[in-house]
């Protein structure tokens, strides 16, 4: 039976775990993350599968509660929040830095690198906007929402190396870091 994560469950001080399902050629995680900044704090649990036989991992759901402030434009601040965490999970999941002989960055742009498709992003996507308070004197008490979704994608890697790490417990995933 699928976990279901329920954003409702979910509030900035509350706090929730990861649980691993396993199938006869899968692999699923639910991973939670917080992220926090000078002003936006944000929560997200991310499941992913692994197919055991070829490797490949899917984001199968996210769940989001971020909170903006007093959101100017709630539409856009999700719009927002949608395209940066696909951006860094793209960042984090798919690109890969490649340096030429002379010691230059080959995967520049986009046509040398894979960037996120459509297809990439899960079919369950929840993005709610927490009814949070800026204390903060800023434009009608809103908070910044264009870069920080960026790091949630965190939590579709977390959930990634949790779940190859629970094939074998015990067994470190090896990292590779370039020299």
């Amino acid at each position: 039976m699928r976990r279901q994560p329920v954003l409702a469950e979910f509030t900035m001080n509350g706090e929730r775990q990861g649980a691993v399902l396993r199938g006869p050629q899968f692999v699923k995680l639910l991973r939670g993350f917080l992220a926090t900044g000078p002003l936006t704090k944000a929560k997200i649990v991310a499941e992913v599968a692994i197919d055991t036989l070829t490797g490949e991992s899917r984001l199968l759901r996210a769940d989001i509660l971020h909170d903006v402030g007093r959101s100017l434009n709630p539409a856009i601040d999700i719009g927002q929040i949608e395209g940066g965490f696909v951006q860094g999970m793209g960042w984090l999941t798919t690109e890969e830095l490649v340096w030429d002989a002379k010691g230059r960055l080959a995967t520049h742009a986009p046509s040398t690198y894979k960037i996120p498709v459509a297809s990439d992003v899960p079919a369950d996507f929840r993005v709610r906007l927490a009814n949070g308070s800026n204390r903060v004197p800023t434009i009608y008490r809103s908070k910044g929402v264009g870069e920080p979704p960026l790091v949630l994608a965190v939590s579709v890697f977390s959930a990634i190396m949790d779940a190859l790490a629970s094939l074998k417990p015990g067994a470190q995933v090896p990292l590779q870091v370039p020299e």
